[in-house]
Parts: C-alpha cells; structure tokens; sequence
C-alpha cells in the first residue's frame, strides 16, 4: 500500500470511530432522559402523599372526631379539625329546668329522675301531651314553674322523655323500683302508664287513673308493679296542684290531668 493510501486508511478509519461515539453518547442521553424524565438536571419532582393524607387528630369531644386533612403536593398530610364536630343536640340531665328533685343523684341514676313543676295541656295519652308545646322552658326552678302553655313532655330536658309505665321503669330505674322519695312534702311521679276499668294496669285507649312513684294517694295492683302509687279523681280533688276530673269523668284521669303549680311532685322522665 503506498503512503496516499494508508493516510485515506487512516482518515476513513477515525471518521466512523467518530460516528461510533457520537451514536454511543445519543443513547446514553437518551436512557438518562427515560430513567428520570425530561426534568431541568439536580430537581425533580417531590413525593406525594397518600390520597388521604395522614389521619387527623380527633376533636375534643368525646363524641366527635376532627376530619384529616387533605395531601397537598408536599406530601404532608393536613391536621385534623381541633374542635368537635356538630353532633346531635346534648342531653340534659333529666329535667328541662337542670334541677332533679326525684332520684337526684345523676350518677346512681343516670337513666331516670324525677322533674318537679306545673303543666297546663291536658293528659298524658292525648296527642297534645306526648310533645313539648312550650320549648321545655318548665320545672320549678324555671322562669315557667306552673307550666303555661307548656305539656307533660316540657318538663323533660332533651334526651328524655316522660316514662311510658311499669317497663319502662323497671328498665330505667337503677334500682328496678321506686325509691323511697328524699322529699318529706307529699309528692307523687307521675308516668304514662293507665289502668283499665277495673283498676288493672293498661294500655291506651284506656284512660283511668294516674300511675306512678311518690308518697301520696293509693297502693296500685301487681299488675302495675313496680310503681307503688295512683291517683283517682277523689286524690285530686284534695290536692293543691293535681287536677284530674270529677266524678263524671273518673274513667277519664290520663286524659284531663293538669299540673298547677310546682308542688307535690311532677313527672318521671327516663333517658330516650
């Protein structure tokens, strides 16, 4: 080969070394763009969070919890709401006015208690009585004591209700019974519960006499244990506050029974 020759050699050799590495350093670029995507060199994109982000913190009632937060595009999850959420209407303690006089201590009887004060709509079996009609601004520490306006089920705070009869009591009552009433005055506790005609307890439609706990008018039947009292129209007729009818209607004393002042007694609410 003459000396032209192996220069043309030599020129043509390192002129496809030349390609060989420009085409090596293509592909390379090339990986490195689909390994960590088409981002400026030395940033790249954080880690999100898990679509829910971390779990908030509960709110401060016991009831309710805080709500997590939201991920954001730094990975942090929001904190939970600090305050509690809106929740059902608070239950009172029994009585709408905040005083029990009946089964007083919320502790040992946190599920039924005696409310003292007046009501005037009529009866515990009439439509009427079974809602409260004066916003339950009633009881005898209230600034309503008689009643106004007000039906049985006012004197009940929210989260109770007038007790339906003996079941119901038995049920709610710690004790299963009456407990011997801490007021000295005669008072009696009135429930929803009715007797039939002949005197046994009952269920609606009938309307004879009132039933409940206290220390006034007569010993009921078994049949209506365990309260261990009832009032006939004969009871309210010598009370100061009862009213319940007249001889002419003595099967009638659920239905017309009122309330007119806040001594003697007043109704047994038990937790809903």
């Amino acid at each position: 080969m003459s000396h032209s020759d192996r220069s043309r050699a030599a020129l043509w050799t390192g002129w496809l070394l030349g390609l060989m590495v420009a085409g090596w350093v293509t592909a390379s670029c090339s990986s490195d763009d689909e390994m960590f995507g088409p981002g400026s060199p030395g940033t790249g994109t954080g880690g999100s969070a898990t679509s829910s982000g971390q779990a908030g913190e509960g709110g401060s009632s016991s009831t309710s919890t805080g709500t997590g937060g939201s991920s954001a595009s730094s990975g942090t999850g929001g904190g939970g709401g600090g305050t509690a959420g809106a929740g059902g209407t608070p239950v009172g303690n029994g009585c709408s006015d905040g005083t029990r006089e009946y089964l007083s201590d919320a502790v040992l009887q946190p599920n039924m208690t005696g409310c003292s004060g007046g009501f005037s709509i009529a009866g515990v079996t009439t439509p009427a009585s079974l809602q409260p009609a004066c916003g339950r601004i009633a009881g005898n520490d209230s600034s309503n004591p008689t009643g106004t306006g007000c039906s049985v089920e006012d004197l009940c705070s929210e989260g109770f209700h007038v007790c339906h009869g003996a079941v119901e009591v038995a049920q709610k009552s710690a004790s299963g019974n009456c407990p011997p009433s801490p007021i000295s005055s005669p008072t009696f506790w009135l429930t929803r519960q009715v007797q039939n005609d002949q005197g046994s307890c009952s269920q609606p439609p009938n309307t004879n006499n009132l039933t409940g706990c206290g220390t006034v008018g007569s010993t009921p039947p078994s049949s209506c244990l365990p309260l261990d009292r009832f009032l006939r129209y004969s009871n309210c007729e010598n009370s100061l506050s009862w009213s319940c009818g007249s001889l002419q209607t003595m099967f009638q004393e659920a239905a017309l029974v009122t309330k007119s002042a806040p001594s003697e007694g007043g109704v047994l609410c038990c937790r809903d």
